[in-house]
């Protein structure tokens, strides 16, 4: 019971301390991020948006409006279309299940699964940075699922290598 009640007070003070140094703490390893008050609430709409305009049909809007100048420049509005149909999750997509966010060099990184209307799922990774005042997708990174062996399949190898 007192050792129950020493965690509680232990785990109190943590979090405390957290609440406290967190902000300062991004602060000193992102120096270019300003505005180190920066949350995930406040950015996630912009990913939100871009996804909407393009179950909209507006995928130039989402091009022109939702990536930065430099994600422009690198890939051409014509190759940007190319990847939409090759990757329909993307244009068909009914939702973004957000898992983990987190800053590297200024970026603000989105970790997730992308659903299609579908229901086809695909891990996504969103890249955000601010260009002028606004944050922007400067990337986005789609990850194929891995080959997954049905379970019948791994016991009867599971029982060919033990027996052998």
């Amino acid at each position: 019971m007192y050792t129950q009640s020493c965690w509680r007070l232990y785990s109190l003070i943590v979090l405390v301390l957290l609440a406290i140094y967190a902000p300062v703490h991004v602060q000193a390893y992102y120096p270019e991020i300003e505005d180190s008050s920066i949350t995930w609430q406040q950015l996630l709409p912009v990913i939100e948006q871009y996804l909407e305009a393009l179950r909209k049909g507006k995928t130039e809007d989402a091009y022109r409006n939702y990536t930065t100048k430099k994600l422009q420049e690198i890939t051409p509005y014509a190759d940007f279309e190319k990847l939409l149909k090759e990757a329909p999750v993307i244009q068909n997509n009914k939702l973004f299940k957000f898992q983990s966010f987190y800053f590297e060099d200024g970026i603000a990184i989105f970790q997730g699964a992308l659903v299609s209307a579908q229901g086809e799922s695909m891990q996504t990774e969103f890249d955000l940075k601010k260009e002028a005042s606004t944050w922007k997708i400067d990337g986005f990174h789609l990850f194929k699922p891995e080959i997954i062996m049905p379970p019948q399949q791994y016991i009867q190898d599971a029982n060919r290598i033990h027996e052998n």
